[in-house]
């Protein structure tokens, strides 16, 4: 059950567990009312090494709006240059895309032209 106080709000156990799928569901409803890329920006880490980049990192910028993509695939040559796949979503998050700018394959040595693709940048790189 959620708690309100101000702004502020908490989660506590009021009854027994319930693993059921309505349970479930209620409580993804309740995530995606209150969770957005302001939030998950303060809960991520920045990536202070580039070169270790890994799926499930994220390019984000919060704000509202703000805009978000994840690392869902990386390669690397034999010159130690990597490459990156990149999918986003819109609110609310109902389906998810895989993108490409030519080729699905990003790079931080090359600037992404797609929507937001300024978001391709060291500087937004977080990890949970």
């Amino acid at each position: 059950m959620q708690m309100a106080t101000g702004t502020a709000v908490s989660a506590g156990l009021k009854t027994g567990k319930d693993y059921s799928y309505g349970s479930f569901m209620r409580y993804l409803t309740l995530v995606f009312s209150y969770a957005g890329t302001i939030s998950l920006e303060k809960e991520l880490k920045a990536v202070q090494n580039t070169a270790a980049l890994q799926p499930g990192d994220i390019f984000i910028h919060g704000g509202s709006p703000g805009h978000c993509f994840i690392v869902v695939d990386v390669a690397e040559n034999a010159s130690h240059q990597k490459m990156f796949m990149l999918a986003q979503s819109f609110m609310p998050a109902q389906n998810i895309q895989v993108l490409q700018n030519g080729s699905p394959w990003f790079s931080l040595s090359e600037t992404a032209d797609v929507p937001y693709g300024e978001l391709v940048a060291a500087k937004y790189l977080r990890r949970f």
